[in-house]
């Protein structure tokens, strides 16, 4: 037997004694409850020899209770503080679990207010009556409703379920996909509701191939000219061109909006289409004002548009985060921040990577060389974790990164574009002096506003914040003539382009998601 308020409201408890005392000398007719707590707000039973609960009923003077029919309470009325036995019996119809149920058990006073009420929920098979659907039935029910479609056919695949079709309706079904393909017919049984307001089979109980089988012949709408605005209340079956980019796609003519690649399945193979010219079609899944995202069936590269020599998010440096934060930290270093966005100058969340980090065996800076960058001015040790990106120099201290060298053989083409995020630090009084700019050396020279062919090094760009406003900022530099043997840095403008003659000067920064590339999309 279960008890519910051994714990005691005790807040409720006072007040309802103190109501009973005031009302001690009321009239007879006044003895029915004005106040009335429970102290739990639901029960739920086993379907069938479900032992008893107790709960316990506070009020203020006399209450009743309505009661289901399958539920008994015991006492039926009470006044003060009353402990309730709760029983059910057993929910079978014809030898069988019967539907799961679920009804209120109500304590009232005299009047509205005076109610408290106990949601009492029974197991039972869901699938009781239950008889079946197709695709197009499951989608017009209601949500909640529970369905059991014995036939489906699997038209789109994600790392986390399928979108089954009957050639007429699409749903979203949850299951595991490793052994699925297009095609395959299958059969699934659980409850529907909807995600981002669209169809979804919410609690999948039972999913079986079937058998394989062919795609139905479905002819994708082309959202291409109304992108920007898109939407849909279905899983439509949808296409778009665009250049992909990771699992993001820069749809050809939209100005707003890029696509959003959901969960791709392995069978997509994106990564030998990055960088690529796309058809996408695929099953709408959601729209926001920056995205609309859609479940791929199929990707057809037409070819690249850029040729990506390096690509960094420092998504990586993630994990040695969270095992830093994890530890505890070092010191006054006792964590680890997003300092762009969260806005911050404090240094309590920036751990050096060279001592802080090292020291606790967080070795982020062994995967950075590992990964090909060098630190520009090493002996300084002033490069700090974020959580995914870094944080660069220190009073008195510059620091710049050397970008890993190109492959030896990559098809390295006469213009090379580099771009990055950059965002300069600041404290509550002072913004830092920082100018970023780009160097090579080797093969090769970086474009400048004179025109000089020879340039190893790129104009300076400042920062254009304000004190107080931290924001990422994106530079693109082109290099021309580079070659395999070129190398590439990106560091703060030093005067005279020796960091040490700047030994004085605030110069700190964070930078991330660092490209480089070739554009061939004209």
């Amino acid at each position: 037997m279960k008890r519910f308020g051994l714990t005691c409201k005790i807040t409720a408890f006072c007040v309802l004694s103190a109501a009973l005392i005031l009302t001690g000398c009321k009239k007879e007719e006044d003895s029915v409850a004005k106040a009335v707590l429970a102290s739990a707000g639901t029960l739920s039973y086993a379907g069938e020899n479900a032992p008893a609960q107790i709960i316990t009923v506070y009020s203020d003077a006399t209450w009743e209770a309505d009661v289901p029919e399958w539920v008994t309470i015991d006492p039926v009325t009470g006044s003060g503080v009353t402990d309730v036995t709760v029983s059910v019996t057993d929910n079978i119809r014809g030898g069988e679990l019967d539907r799961p149920r679920s009804e209120e058990l109500v304590f009232r006073g005299n009047t509205l207010a005076s109610r408290a009420v106990v949601l009492v929920s029974q197991e039972g098979n869901k699938y009781r009556d239950v008889t079946n659907s197709t695709v197009s039935e499951a989608v017009n029910s209601a949500d909640g409703t529970v369905v059991i479609v014995p036939e489906a056919t699997v038209v789109a695949l994600t790392t986390t379920g399928v979108v089954a079709s009957d050639g007429k309706e699409n749903i979203f079904v949850p299951a595991e996909t490793g052994t699925l393909a297009q095609g395959d017919v299958v059969s699934f049984r659980g409850t529907k509701g909807s995600e981002s307001s669209l169809p979804s089979i919410t609690e999948c109980d039972e999913f079986a191939r079937i058998s394989g089988g062919e795609m139905p012949a479905m002819e994708p709408k082309d959202i291409s000219e109304e992108f920007d605005t898109y939407s849909s209340g279905s899983r439509e079956y949808i296409t778009f061109k665009g250049i992909l980019r990771e699992n993001i796609v820069e749809v050809t003519g939209a100005e707003v909006r890029s696509a959003n690649i959901v969960s791709a399945h392995a069978s997509l193979d994106l990564s030998s289409c990055n960088g690529h010219k796309v058809i996408v079609k695929g099953f709408f899944a959601g729209a926001t004002e920056s995205y609309v995202s859609i479940i791929a069936s199929e990707l057809v590269s037409e070819g690249p548009a850029e040729i990506i020599y390096w690509f960094d998010d420092f998504s990586w440096v993630t994990p040695y985060a969270e095992a830093y934060i994890a530890s505890g930290g070092t010191g006054s270093k006792s964590t680890v921040s997003d300092c762009v966005k969260e806005k911050t100058s404090s240094d309590q969340g920036c751990p050096n990577i060279y001592t802080d980090c090292v020291n606790l065996g967080v070795n982020v800076l062994a995967e950075l060389r590992n990964k090909g960058y060098d630190d520009l001015n090493k002996d300084m040790k002033t490069i700090y974790l974020q959580l995914h990106y870094f944080k660069y120099g220190a009073t008195n201290k510059q620091s710049g990164l050397v970008l890993p060298a190109f492959d030896p053989d990559a098809d390295i083409q006469d213009e090379v574009i580099v771009q990055f995020d950059w965002c300069s630090h600041m404290t509550s009084s002072s913004l830092d002096a920082a100018e970023m700019v780009v160097k090579i050396e080797g093969p090769g020279y970086v474009v400048t506003s004179s025109g000089d062919q020879s340039a190893k090094q790129s104009d300076p760009m400042p920062s254009d914040q304000e004190l107080g406003e931290w924001k990422w900022m994106t530079e693109t530099v082109i290099l021309k003539d580079v070659t395999s043997e070129t190398r590439i840095t990106i560091s703060p403008a030093f005067t005279g382009g020796k960091e040490s003659e700047d030994a004085n000067t605030y110069m700190r920064y964070y930078m991330d998601n660092i490209k480089v590339y070739s554009d061939l999309s004209d």
